[in-house]
């Protein structure tokens, strides 16, 4: 069961969610394989029907984990609807799998073409992911029930369905398929929107926008599209490079060529953005700093990430499966231009306006303060004296004081209605990545492209 602690969002639990999402082809794979192998080997059939049943319920346990992430980001405040829709997703395919493996296995183990009828009859049924086996035995007339439950017994219920027709496994299991529905939400917010987007690396600590939505400061609006989603088609240049190395033969109209290598160049991005209302001012302000803090290495007061951890690695998706499919990459240059010919609009984070009276409700005046206001109450009273001490006409209270809290206010900010960024940026891929899973054969028929759907940890490049 993975830690929780290894997810500090709900984003970070999402990238977990999708992985095991893309694992579920390769079940039904399997499951369609055994039903196909039951007309010839049963009992090797049904074998890999119990791998299957292993494996989903294998499932079920990791989302155990990953509910008890959830329930922690949920405690603190963080957003988890599109993961609970994630996670029930998820969890409703895992829960068919296990139903459509247990029923074609109680069908291939009624076939039996090397002998005789089984002497016990078996059937399991699923309700709600526990799983009932009933053992019934003709010859002594006696039949036996089990049931099991894929969950630990102390953990602990994070979400509860809306759907109350829907049976599902109690406490952390429950929770779990919730939690996997953020990763499924992501990842099928990414399949369906085919926008250029980059984000920080699935499972990165908590850094940038990843972050305690009370600790983002400015980049708060990152963690509701996770990362930057780049609202025109941007232009971007990859250059792909096969490297010979020349050798000038004497007396030779031609050079010979020796291979060298091949290398992905530098990426090239330029985009353009756009703000036409204060929330869009907003988001365009937090693209802004997000880039210029992932060039960033972490220094000075830091603590986690340790001073000296270079800056982040990020991760491109965008334009379909085989274009950016979690395309790990480094930014090396950002670049920015503020034109001067267009509208500016001012972003909301001023947090307290200007003109709060010193004198507010919460405020608890010292000796001084209150005198000062006494004094300047008295001389409005005389200066406003008429019949019976009341306000002769004409007559005012002094002009209320007003001030700024310099622990809430910040000095408006502003952006441009229109404007362009050039991002340069190298593609990264490990060294183990290169050694115990690059194939030019897989590379050349896509598989490799679909590094989150193939559990690559990025596509390559």
């Amino acid at each position: 069961m993975p830690n929780p602690n290894n997810y500090p969002t709900p984003q970070s639990v999402g990238v977990e969610l999708t992985r095991i999402s893309g694992t579920l082809d390769l079940i039904k794979k399997d499951i369609a394989d055994a039903q196909i192998l039951c007309n010839t080997n049963s009992s090797a059939a049904i074998a890999k029907f119990k791998n299957n049943d292993t494996k989903l319920l294998n499932y079920y346990n990791q989302l155990a984990g990953l509910s008890s992430a959830l329930t922690s980001q949920k405690n603190k405040g963080l957003d988890t609807k599109s993961v609970q829709n994630q996670y029930d997703n998820l969890f409703t395919t895992i829960q068919s799998l296990q139903s459509t493996n247990a029923q074609l296995q109680q069908i291939c183990s009624l076939k039996s073409p090397t002998g005789p009828p089984a002497q016990t009859k078996k059937t399991t049924t699923t309700t709600g992911g526990s799983r009932t086996t009933t053992t019934e035995t003709p010859s002594t007339g006696t039949i036996k029930e089990e049931t099991t439950t894929p969950v630990l017994p102390n953990a602990q219920p994070a979400f509860t369905s809306s759907d109350t027709n829907q049976q599902g496994l109690e406490g952390p299991v429950r929770t779990a398929v919730e939690q996997f529905t953020d990763q499924n939400a992501f990842n099928t917010a990414i399949d369906s929107d085919w926008r250029v987007r980059i984000t920080l690396a699935p499972n990165s600590p908590n850094i940038l926008y990843n972050v305690p939505s009370d600790q983002a400061g400015i980049l708060q609006p990152l963690q509701a599209t996770n990362g930057v989603i780049f609202p025109y088609t941007p232009q971007i240049n990859i250059v792909y490079k096969a490297n010979y190395e020349e050798t000038s033969l004497v007396h030779s109209n031609y050079k010979l060529l020796q291979y060298s290598g091949s290398s992905v160049e530098g990426i090239s991005i330029v985009a353009d953005f756009t703000a036409q209302d204060t929330q869009q001012a907003d988001y365009l302000l937090a693209v802004i700093h997000f880039f210029r803090s992932a060039t960033k290495m972490f220094y000075g007061q830091d603590e986690n990430p340790k001073p000296g951890t270079p800056p982040p690695l990020v991760y491109i998706y965008g334009l379909g499966q085989f274009q950016f499919n979690a395309h790990p990459m480094v930014i090396t240059t950002f670049n920015y231009s503020l034109p001067n010919n267009v509208h500016y609009l001012r972003s909301s984070n001023t947090t307290t306006a200007p003109g709060v009276s010193k004198y507010d409700s919460n405020h608890t005046p010292n000796a001084d303060e209150e005198v000062e206001r006494l004094t300047r109450l008295d001389q409005a009273r005389k200066e406003g004296r008429g019949t019976y001490g009341r306000i002769a006409p004409g007559g005012g209270w002094a002009q209320p004081m007003w001030q700024l809290d310099p622990s809430t206010t910040y000095p408006a900010t502003y952006v441009p209605t229109a404007m362009q960024i050039q991002i340069q940026a190298f593609p990264v891929i490990s060294r183990n990545k290169m050694s115990n899973q690059y194939s030019t054969r897989d590379y050349a028929s896509g598989k490799l492209l679909l590094g989150r759907d193939q559990g690559l940890n990025g596509g390559f490049w």
